[in-house]
Order: structure tokens, then C-alpha cells, then sequence
């Protein structure tokens, strides 16, 4: 269960300081992605890794067995 992203601590404080939970594309270090873009405040494109891989399962209901 990654996450998309986290911060890149390889940046300088100085430079990015990660004090707000927003980071630009730049300050962020990608687990399953290897990139991402802001098209718009409330639009996220996402460029997901290739060696990612989903399980085959069909979707279950909360609850159910």
C-alpha cells in the first residue's frame, strides 16, 4: 500500500522547506509515480510507474466475504 508521492528530503530546506503539505511536482519524490501535473486547482494528472502491477480481483463490497 504505497503512496503516490512523498517529499524529496534531497532538496535543500532552504530551497523548499516542506512546512505546508502542498509540493510542487519538483519537491516531490515519486513511489508509484514517476511524474505529476497540476492542469488545474482541483485536477491532478498522475504518470504512474511502468513496473506497477494491480491485483486481479474484482471489486468487493465493504462488509462482504
Amino acid at each position: 500500500m504505497e503512496t503516490l508521492w512523498n517529499n524529496d528530503y534531497t532538496v535543500d530546506p532552504s530551497i523548499w522547506p516542506f512546512e505546508i503539505s502542498f509540493r510542487p511536482p519538483q519537491y516531490a519524490d515519486g513511489y508509484m509515480l514517476t511524474d505529476y501535473e497540476l492542469t488545474s486547482p482541483t485536477i491532478v494528472v498522475a504518470h504512474i510507474r511502468q513496473d506497477i502491477y494491480w491485483q486481479n480481483l474484482p471489486p468487493q463490497m465493504a462488509g462482504s466475504l
